[in-house]
């Protein structure tokens, strides 16, 4: 988990999101889960948990990183997107008007924007 959360964050930064990477709710999310993790290495150790009191303590941290985890992932957005462009998750088709206007791309500028987009990078096509 350390190793994975390493190379990202270097990789990360020869794109162009950078230090914007961080401020992804699912990067803190993963973040504050290997703080815990850790912890939970750390406490068990020093205390010499074995058996059932390590249990103990492992639930805890998972009950911890349940009630940490939605909090984490309901942070404010902080891209360029707009808040509200997540409420196509929830209930699809509900998008306000004004929000698909400032995302809508016209027939004419599509081959050009997706051209723009493809060479965007960290952008890539399945």
């Amino acid at each position: 988990m350390t190793i994975g959360l390493v190379i990202g964050a270097v990789l990360v930064q020869e794109t162009d999101l950078g230090a914007a990477y961080f401020l992804d709710p699912k990067v803190i999310a993963s973040f504050i889960s290997w703080g815990f993790y850790v912890l939970l290495l750390l406490v068990r150790r020093s205390a010499g948990l074995r058996g059932r009191r390590a249990a103990y303590v492992s639930g805890a941290v998972l009950v911890a990183m349940m009630v940490v985890g939605p909090l984490t992932f309901s942070a404010t957005c902080t891209g360029s997107v707009p808040n509200d462009a997540g409420s196509h998750w929830r209930q699809p088709k509900t998008a306000p008007i004004a929000l698909r206007e400032r995302v809508a791309i016209s027939r004419d500028d599509l081959p050009e924007t997706t051209r723009a987009l493809a060479d965007t990078p960290g952008v890539w096509s399945a």
